[in-house]
This record gives C-alpha cells, sequence and structure tokens, in this order.
C-alpha cells in the first residue's frame, strides 16, 4: 500500500511518500529506491539524468509489478527477508536521498524549481516509520545504485533510531568511490545544489568523495555487518563519476584496498562482466556462493559470511 505525505514532495513539487508491504515478522526492511542524480541545468533540465516526480500510488504498483524475483519476492527460494515487513522510499529528488534544498535551474523557456529534497523527505518517513514499527527485532538498510548512497547517507539516522536493534546495511551498485575519480567541479554544485553537507558533515569529510561516509559509519557502527554489491565492470555508475568501465574496476579494487579490507564488518560481493544492479535478480549470481545464500549469511550473523569476487 502506499501510504501518501503532504510533507514529502519530489522534483516537481508534487507530493509523494512510502510504500509498505506488511509480513509476518517483526524484522524491517528500508529499502532507498535509485534513479539516476543531477545536480546543475544541465543534468537536471537538458539531459534529465535523474527520475522526475510524481510517484504516487499508481508508481508504485507499476515499480511493484516487477518485483518478482528480486529480495521483495517473498515466494524466492531462499530469501532472507522473506517474512519481513517491507517499505519503499521513492526516489523522484534528484539528490541521491541526500538533500534539503530548492535549486533554481535556467534553461531555454525560462528558470525552472527543482526540489533537491530527498534528505528532508526521509527525516519526515522516518518519523512515520519509529511509530508503524516500534520494535523491530531486525534492521535491514537496502538500496539500489543511486538509493545505494541514499541507504549509506541515511544509514546514521535509521541506526540512531533504533540503537538497540540489531542493524544491517546492503550497499547494492552504489559504490562510494574514493576521492580524485571524478572531477571536483562535480562535487561542488553537489553539495552547493543539493545542500548534502547539512547530512553528511557531520558524519564525513566527503566533500570530494563519499568514500569516507562507509568508513565512519563503518566505524561508528562496528558490530553491524555492512556489504557493497556490485559488478566489476558496472554499467551505470562510469557515466556519474565520469570515467571508463576499466577505470571504474580499478577505482573499485582500491576502494576494497583502502577502505572495505582495513574493516571487520564490510564485506564486498562482485559479480564479473558489465550491470548493474544485483538484489533484483540475486538468483542468477553465484560467487563461490549464491547471492541469496550470502545475504542471508550477513542477516543471520552467520560466521560464514565473508567477501567473495570472481
Amino acid at each position: 500500500m502506499f501510504l501518501g505525505d503532504a510533507n514529502t514532495h519530489c522534483n516537481d513539487n508534487s507530493t509523494t511518500g512510502i510504500g509498505v508491504n506488511l509480513g509476518t515478522s517483526s524484522d524491517l526492511v528500508i529499502y532507498f529506491a535509485g534513479g539516476g542524480a543531477c545536480y546543475d541545468s544541465l543534468t537536471c533540465e537538458t539531459l534529465q539524468t535523474a527520475t522526475s516526480g510524481p510517484f504516487g500510488s499508481t508508481q508504485l504498483a507499476q515499480t511493484a509489478s516487477g518485483f518478482g524475483g528480486s529480495i521483495f519476492d517473498r515466494n524466492l527460494s531462499g530469501n532472507p527477508l522473506a517474512t519481513a515487513n517491507f517499505v519503499y522510499v521513492p526516489y523522484c529528488t534528484g539528490d541521491e536521498h541526500g538533500g534539503n534544498n530548492t535549486a533554481t535551474y535556467s534553461t531555454n523557456s525560462g528558470s525552472v524549481q527543482y526540489h533537491h529534497v530527498g534528505r528532508a523527505n526521509f527525516a519526515e518517513d522516518l518519523t512515520r516509520l519509529t511509530l508503524l514499527f516500534a520494535a523491530p527485532t531486525k534492521v535491514i538498510v537496502v538500496g539500489s545504485s543511486t538509493g545505494g548512497y541514499g541507504a549509506l547517507f541515511n544509514y546514521d539516522s535509521i541506526r540512531k533510531n533504533w540503537l538497540t536493534v540489531a542493524s544491517y546495511l546492503i550497499d547494492d551498485s552504489g559504490s562510494p568511490l574514493e576521492a580524485n575519480v571524478t572531477p571536483a567541479s562535480v562535487w561542488a554544485l553537489q553539495f552547493s545544489n543539493w545542500n548534502i553537507g547539512a547530512l553528511l558533515n557531520p558524519i564525513c569529510s566527503c566533500q570530494s568523495a563519499w568514500s569516507p561516509a562507509l568508513a565512519a559509519i563503518a566505524a561508528k557502527y562496528p558490530s553491524d555487518r555492512m556489504s557493497l554489491l556490485s559488478f566489476e565492470q558496472d554499467s551505470v555508475l562510469p557515466s556519474y563519476y565520469q570515467i571508463s568501465e576499466s577505470q571504474f574496476t580499478t577505482a573499485l579494487n582500491a576502494l576494497v584496498t583502502d577502505v572495505i579490507a582495513p574493516t571487520s564488518n564490510v564485506k564486498y560481493y562482485f559479480v564479473s562482466g558489465s550491470g548493474h544492479v544485483l538484489v533484483f535478480n540475486p538468483a542468477s549470481h553465484t560467487q563461490g556462493v549464491n547471492l541469496v545464500t550470502w545475504l542471508g549469511q550477513q542477516v543471520g550473523n552467520s560466521g560464514a559470511w565473508s567477501s567473495q569476487h570472481p
């Protein structure tokens, strides 16, 4: 079901909300949807590199029709999330769920206001979720693509909301690469037009990369199991980072060496070849262990859980 909220908005200022599907257990899965990103007149208005609003009950129904075989499929064999309560956080703000600003962009036909309010929306959502799910047994925060960044960015606020609850992070294809991969001008525009610093500055020094956010969250919550899922040659993120697929692979491996390997609570699951997003077809991915089984090891606190790569 779709729960609308007049205090949450898409880029076009239309109201939005969240999707909720109740399970039979007290586990809670919060899923941040993906859909590109934009940060200036070129990307937001000319190229339209991010999903736009509106997003309401009609759009949720259309999206849910593609959930078969995904981690949201309660009939998926071995699905460790099959009995959980699902919360779907839509994405229509262009800011990786991290913004709290209305930017004005110039176009050939005049000026357009773009509401980068993903973070403001989720703050409102979180208030509602606290009332709906007062005492979950587990909280599993998941995001795909752009939503992977959103899951990472908002993890701290979610974690603070349920401090004593076992919590997990699954970042699917939102790889937080290190500095010097992307032109500094891109990060400057994101911080300026999204006002994402209001969310990230208390957490990390992320003005030139998202990787410090992962390092900071992993260190702050050392008992929480966190994972990064990715194709070795992601077919979408290189465009965002303005690099080639081969350069992405190099940067992904550097992220492992510099950020993930030094931790004890972050693991990765990499698939060979080119593609994007794994949780919508997890049964098809096998690297030493099937992805469905691997995610079960993560959220089930199995001692067998370890990083997997080709």
